[in-house]
């Protein structure tokens, strides 16, 4: 389960844009080739698969063929695109095993344009004895 929240910085503290629920899957595909680490795939229900592919020198690229980075450290992978003179920053953090926390900044040179956050928990099922 996601809650997705957007808010606009030029508006006041209650301009909340947008909040949604959604159920998320997300997989991991293995690569076989030496530079590639793997393929991250995640769908939300009723959409299309959305796929970025990891490289061992801190690359990715998307299933349209943009190109950006990604660092991961201290329990928190960032993600990091600049396209024109937009900069899209999205860090996730792995809080607990069945809990993420998402944010995003979308900057314009150095004026912050929009923020989101998300919280992502994943279904545990207890195991049948």
């Amino acid at each position: 389960m996601c809650l997705r929240s957007k808010y606009m910085p030029a508006g006041g503290d209650e301009d909340w844009q947008q909040s949604e629920r959604a159920d998320l899957q997300w997989s991991w595909l293995a690569s076989t080739e030496p530079d590639q680490l793997g393929t991250l795939q995640f769908q939300a229900k009723g959409e299309t698969p959305q796929k970025l592919q990891f490289f061992s020198d801190g690359k990715l690229q998307t299933a349209a063929g943009d190109q950006a980075s990604w660092q991961l450290r201290a329990g928190q992978l960032e993600l990091s695109q600049q396209i024109g003179a937009q900069r899209l920053e999205e860090t996730i953090s792995f809080s607990k095993p069945n809990l993420r926390l998402r944010n995003v900044l979308i900057w314009h040179g150095d004026q912050l344009i929009a923020a989101q956050f998300c919280s992502e928990i994943r279904r545990v099922s207890r195991s049948v004895a």
